[in-house]
């Protein structure tokens, strides 16, 4: 075989490997959408770029919503396991009550290759995911959502009409969407909505603001030592740039022995894995606050998101023996993932959140984190765009070169 052949034959097997990563899932970039519980609560259904199709996880087909304005209608899919009914959305809307009332499960965590479908490679989507269960066995429970290469979305709690929107490049004519609840729990989802974004620009993140719950009721102070806590309920999702934690907002209160040092926290991630992005002064307990406060960060509190991403507020506390941490919480609200007593890691700028035993409950606590930044918004990117742009500047380069 000659030299010729044997380049030709190589340039093969380029363009076959690239075709065969074609048909991998795309990568998804995550974020959270608008609320779409209450009387319009409808007007979350996004509607950025021209609509794709959208699905009903319920049995009701052809149900259609807003149609004096958004005008969506809604085929019946069974891609999961299960259906049952569990709570409207309390919309002025029936259409749009009984979409988020029928609701199907899956008996375990799955990822499904192929799950979204009709997409054109090349093409930018989005894709809008409502998830609910009302029921008051399950309302907390925490679930998110991957594309299968390790990109997690932000997690919700079931109850919280929070929806989830991913945004990718597509790859292939579908894409693999996984989903993920807590041990002991079902995913569970409602409805989901494809539109095409190709060309369409997104307004650049707003700042400054505050992640985490912020000024909250507070009932309990919790006594696991150490404890490294996610608040999984108030994220935000930045645009690629740079950023500082300027501000930690907080209420010490008062309670039995209460002590130790609290330091706040910024970390990304998903699911149960969270990296440590900024990592504030350590803060020991003086007394009481009188009130929520706000004091400088401090510490580590630059940070970069070369393809932007969701952010969370967290902290650490460390106190001594039997003490209890001064940032209470009030129970049966909200959501958090927390690290907890003997083998906890402190946070390390850079690291996941890592030892102890680990959960998600139903907390919110009271405290949050000021982020200040410039960014701006990317488009959606395909790597798969460049691999080909790179095989045609070769093909182009040999076609000089003979």
């Amino acid at each position: 075989m000659n030299a010729r052949a044997t380049l030709v034959n190589v340039f093969a097997v380029a363009i076959a490997l690239v075709i065969a990563g074609a048909t991998q899932a795309a990568n998804i970039s995550w974020q959270y959408g608008q609320n779409f519980g209450g009387p319009s609560g409808f007007d979350a259904i996004d509607v950025s770029g021209t609509p794709v199709s959208a699905f009903n996880l319920g049995v009701t087909n052809g149900l259609t919503v807003d149609p004096g304005g958004i005008n969506l209608t809604f085929a019946s899919s069974a891609q999961l396991g299960g259906n049952f009914t569990s709570g409207g959305a309390g919309s002025t809307d029936a259409s749009w009550n009984t979409i988020i009332n029928e609701t199907r499960f899956n008996g375990n965590n799955v990822t499904l290759p192929g799950f979204v479908s009709g997409l054109t490679p090349g093409n930018d989507y989005q894709v809008q995911f409502f998830i609910s269960d009302q029921r008051g066995c399950c309302r907390n429970r925490i679930e998110f959502l991957h594309d299968g290469n390790g990109n997690n979305s932000p997690s919700i709690v079931q109850g919280s009409f929070k929806s989830l929107i991913g945004r990718f490049t597509a790859d292939a004519a579908s894409q693999t969407i996984g989903f993920n609840a807590e041990p002991g729990s079902d995913p569970v989802l409602n409805a989901y909505v494809v539109r095409d974004i190709t060309g369409v620009s997104f307004a650049p993140t707003t700042v400054p603001l505050d992640v985490g719950p912020g000024d909250v009721a507070i009932n309990a102070n919790d006594g696991a030592n150490p404890l490294l806590v996610v608040d999984l309920v108030n994220p935000t999702s930045l645009s690629a740039g740079e950023y500082q934690a300027t501000n930690f907002n907080y209420e010490f209160s008062g309670g039995s022995n209460i002590g130790g040092v609290v330091t706040p926290v910024l970390v990304t991630g998903g699911g149960t894995d969270y990296t440590v992005l900024a990592q504030g002064d350590p803060v020991p307990f003086g007394g009481v606050t009188g009130g929520f406060t706000t004091i400088p960060f401090g510490g580590d509190d630059m940070f970069s998101l070369p393809l932007g991403g969701e952010v969370f507020a967290a902290f650490f506390w460390q106190g001594q023996g039997g003490q209890a941490s001064p940032l209470g919480f009030l129970n049966n609200e909200g959501g958090a993932f927390i690290r907890f007593g003997g083998g906890t890691n402190a946070p390390v700028v850079g690291q996941p959140i890592s030892g102890g035993s680990q959960g998600t409950f139903a907390r919110t606590y009271d405290f949050s984190v000021t982020i200040d930044g410039v960014a701006a918004v990317p488009e959606p990117a395909s790597m798969t765009l460049l691999g080909v742009a790179g095989l045609a500047m070769l093909r182009r380069r040999r076609a000089t070169r003979n």
